[in-house]
């Protein structure tokens, strides 16, 4: 059995509160935001999981089960409102959406897609950890990179006077056609 100073020495957990997301817009979105800083306004995202299904085939009495395919649910993220237009990406994402299928045009678009990526785990030197306000590429040892991202679904902002001290947020649904484990 381990003593206390055996468990601390080896162990080296990942906060859940260390990530960056980074992406791009695709070329063919009207004036879209600047998202340099984009891991400043991502509040939360989760780490994307994969499924693989199961074919049943009945044999003598019994259900043998084969792996099906992979599936891959949408993403969602959490993302801070701003007042600055180059910074707004609820606007960036209306224009994209706006761009896949026109409101009133309904012309449609299929190849407005665009690779994100999720880096998670700052690296640790010994028992210290990168300090928070590093926020590079560098500074994280795991990602994913999720293949031809497009939005879905633009939450709402609630607006309420009885809230206060907070700043307003919404989601976005990400659909992607698969994610993959990552150096880049």
């Amino acid at each position: 059995m381990a003593n206390l100073n055996e468990f601390r020495s080896n162990f080296f957990g990942v906060r859940p509160n260390r990530f960056m997301v980074q992406a791009n817009w695709p070329s063919g979105v009207p004036s879209p935001p600047d998202v340099s800083n984009l891991f400043i306004y991502v509040k939360g995202a989760d780490l994307p999981g994969s499924t693989i299904g199961t074919i049943n085939v009945a044999w003598q009495g019994r259900v043998i089960k084969f792996s099906g395919e992979r599936n891959y649910s949408d993403w969602v993220i959490n993302v801070y409102d701003s007042n600055v237009p180059t910074k707004d990406l609820r606007t960036g994402f209306e224009r994209w959406m706006e761009a896949m299928d026109g409101r009133n045009t309904h012309q449609i678009n299929y190849n407005l897609v665009s690779d994100w990526i999720i880096r998670y785990s700052d690296v640790t030197i010994g028992q210290q950890s990168t300090p928070a306000n590093t926020q590079s590429p560098n500074n994280f040892n795991k990602a994913v990179k999720l293949k031809n991202c497009f939005p879905t679904d633009i939450g709402p902002i609630t607006l309420n006077y009885d809230v206060a001290d907070t700043f307003s947020e919404f989601t976005v649904q990400i659909a992607y056609d698969y994610w993959e484990p990552t150096d880049s």
